[in-house]
């Protein structure tokens, strides 16, 4: 399997691990801090005008707070190089700098940090609350300039990952880092 491949394989699963995670915590404080019964709301403006402004506030603030640990915490201080699911032994691959080497804090704070959380937020599971809070302090609907944002970004970034020679997204040529196979542990 190539490290693409691989690579794929562990971002999907983290988009759908952090976003329902995130969904379920955020949805579940709203619940019980706020009694916002969100199974009859079906549109955005109706979880709006249930939540209100502080209610986005905090749903945003604990949406945030949990992609910034899995994002960043995680892959930085935790499993040095990897998200949860890189570490699975079907993608086993990990960010380290261009010359192969384990990365700094500083370097690894630039991949996850700026590359994933800041130019990739449209896909972070934390998107649409931050898109909820957007729309309610700007009194104007420009969640689709942020998705759209995200979008292209996103889309950049695969077309760098795909179709050059050094199969690199924006976020590994910010911090310059690439991603290779993670070695299998060994047991003793």
């Amino acid at each position: 399997m190539t490290i693409n491949l691989r690579r794929a394989i562990a971002f999907i699963a983290d988009f759908f691990i952090s976003y329902y995670l995130c969904t379920i915590l955020a949805n579940s404080i709203m619940t019980y801090v706020f009694h916002v019964d969100f199974t009859t709301l079906t549109t955005s403006d109706e979880i709006l005008n249930a939540l209100g402004t502080q209610g986005q506030i905090v749903s945003f603030s604990v949406a945030l707070l949990f992609g910034l640990v899995y994002y960043l915490v995680v892959p930085v201080f935790i499993f040095k190089g990897q998200t949860l699911m890189m570490k699975l032994p079907i993608s086993r691959v990990k960010a380290v700098t261009k010359d192969g080497e384990t990365p700094s804090i500083k370097t690894l704070l630039l991949h996850f940090g700026l590359g994933v959380v800041v130019l990739q937020s449209g896909i972070l599971g934390y998107q649409s609350y931050l898109i909820l809070l957007m729309n309610t302090i700007s009194g104007s609907k420009i969640a689709g300039m942020v998705i759209t944002y995200s979008g292209f970004v996103g889309i950049a970034s695969a077309i760098l990952i795909l179709f050059t020679k050094e199969k690199r997204g924006l976020q590994e040529l910010i911090a310059k880092t690439k991603f290779i196979e993670a070695p299998r542990k060994i047991k003793e």
